[in-house]
């Protein structure tokens, strides 16, 4: 007797999921230190507590998700108001928003709870230009009566969280976005000249802004800037030369007791790197390239254009973020400001890169 076939992608799933437990495992060994001194409990496992229920309130999303029909959210009055929702937020960054210790106020606080809506706004970018390809057709050939009228909404997003500024998240939505413009038939001038433009807004952006400038330099001499600039750069190579092949084990990182800046969140790979080395990392990307591959082969079986879309927007943001975070760590990219998916401390990412695996697996039980 045959068994019945799953109704989402098992194989997907469980990625995720080990993703997930293993972002939970390094939450606390790598956050303990920071809990002990910074919190006022002085609980270790406070970050860990944190982390596990924004992990179940993204359980709750995923599942959600996973269930609710796809034609509701490539509806119009749905996505209106998910792009209302999200330029309100991203506004609400700029003249309200939180820093944190940062040069960047990239959090909002409503109701005692802060989040980061850029975060939302990724997935917010995947729909909208799911959506709007999808109804567009060959249109999107035509830059007046095509492109331009999604260029206008969409770089309305990246211009609020440049804005922030996010640098990082700015870059992130902007190579999704030209993925799905490449996947959704536009023409092939219209995208060089996209990223001509692009490339174009990056060095202002580097050039004009004296902090970008320390980071471009300190990129390619950190140890010119030893104390400053250099610092972060220095120590995360540390780290992950300690962790050599193997690693030096579970918990016994030595850069996370507050030599390596921002190893919560920015910098988290290369104390995660020092414990389980070069094997340990190796196995996460290809966990996470493993995804990014399921993704895709959901986009080829998908039965329309906007769960196509949608399916090549995600697993692009999923796996060009993790990528952009192994290369910052390596120092084969300027710093960037991104989180390790699944791993950097913070709700509002976990929540919704749980909330993007749950819209893929929903596109899954459609083609099973």
């Amino acid at each position: 007797m045959r068994l019945p076939r799953p109704k989402m992608d098992l194989h997907l799933f469980t990625a995720a999921l080990i993703l997930l437990a293993l972002g939970l495992i390094f939450a606390y060994s790598v956050s303990y230190p920071h809990a002990i001194r910074f919190v006022s409990t002085g609980d270790p496992a406070y970050y860990l507590k944190r982390q596990l229920l924004f992990a179940a309130i993204g359980l709750v999303a995923l599942v959600a998700l996973m269930y609710i029909p796809l034609k509701l959210w490539k509806s119009a009055p749905m996505m209106t108001w998910i792009l209302i929702v999200t330029l309100a937020l991203l506004l609400g960054v700029l003249f309200a928003g939180v820093n944190y210790g940062r040069q960047a106020k990239r959090w909002l606080c409503l109701w005692g709870f802060c989040f980061q809506p850029s975060e939302i706004a990724k997935i917010t970018v995947v729909l909208y230009t799911a959506r709007f390809l999808a109804a567009a057709g060959e249109r999107i050939r035509h830059l007046i009566r095509g492109l331009l009228p999604l260029l206008l909404v969409v770089g309305m997003i990246l211009l609020l969280i440049y804005k922030e500024p996010h640098l990082g998240a700015t870059v992130v939505i902007a190579v999704t976005f030209l993925v799905l413009l490449f996947v959704g038939g536009a023409r092939l001038r219209h995208l060089i000249g996209l990223m001509i433009m692009g490339a174009g807004g990056l060095f202002y952006s580097i050039f004009t802004s004296p902090y970008q400038m320390r980071r471009l330099m300190a990129w390619i001499d950190p140890l010119t800037y030893p104390l400053t600039a250099g610092y972060q750069i220095i120590h995360a190579r540390t780290a992950l030369a300690r962790g050599g092949w193997s690693g030096v084990g579970w918990g016994r990182s030595i850069e996370k007791f507050f030599y390596l800046p921002e190893c919560l969140s920015d910098s988290l790979l290369a104390v995660v790197g020092e414990e389980i080395g070069f094997l340990g990392l190796s196995f996460i990307l290809l966990t996470f390239l493993f995804i990014a591959w399921r993704g895709l082969r959901l986009a080829e079986r998908a039965k329309d254009d906007f769960s196509r879309y949608t399916a090549v927007g995600l697993s692009t943001t999923l796996f060009f973020q993790a990528l952009l975070n192994y290369l910052v760590n390596t120092n084969l990219v300027p710093q960037t400001g991104v989180g390790l998916p699944f791993f950097s401390i913070g709700g509002s990412a976990l929540v919704c890169f749980l909330a993007s695996i749950g819209l893929l697996l929903n596109i899954s039980r459609q083609v099973s």
